[in-house]
């Protein structure tokens, strides 16, 4: 799941990509909230099976857990240039086993079809990205994921035009 909101993180502002129209975004440092809710279990029937009966049930009631509370909204925040802006969603941080395809683009709104592959577990998903203005977006991820599927609504706002120094 953490990799999920990183993934999201990494290219809600950068989904344009080098074919043309790119988000009319600032560049800069931003601040994106996503909530995540999980509808059905990710993990696939053939692969729980597959785990000791143990590790399986934890897993398990986790996931029932995980399902049954309203998971707290995170905020991140992200440095986004005009080379990430320019390349998009190919040069984030998304897995190289994810596919990236661009189904629409215009200045305001973006749509982006993602599809992974990793473990013998395959997910499908759809992002779409607006930009409100040039100092805020929203969007929404959907994932399948196994039998189940990660739904993301994300808000993002520009706080500044310089990003911290990475820490060394």
């Amino acid at each position: 799941m953490k990799r999920c909101i990183s993934i999201l993180v990494g290219c809600v502002l950068a989904a344009a990509a080098s074919a043309g129209d790119r988000l009319n975004v600032k560049t800069g440092q931003w601040e994106t909230t996503v909530a995540t809710k999980i509808d059905g279990n990710p993990i696939p029937k053939n692969v729980l099976e597959q785990m000791p009966p143990d590790r399986r049930a934890k897993i398990e009631q986790a996931m029932a857990a995980r399902a049954a509370s309203k998971a707290a909204p995170k905020t991140h925040t992200t440095c986004i240039t005009e080379e990430d802006l320019d390349k998009g969603v190919q040069t984030m941080d998304i897995r190289a086993e994810c596919k990236k395809t661009i189904l629409a683009q215009t200045p305001t709104h973006q749509e982006v079809a993602i599809e992974c592959s990793r473990n013998g577990v395959t997910s499908k998903g759809h992002m779409t990205v607006d930009a409100l203005s040039k100092e805020s977006i929203q969007g929404k991820m959907e994932m399948t994921v196994g039998d189940g599927k990660v739904i993301a609504d994300f808000s993002g706002k520009w706080i500044g035009a310089t990003c911290p120094e990475p820490a060394k």
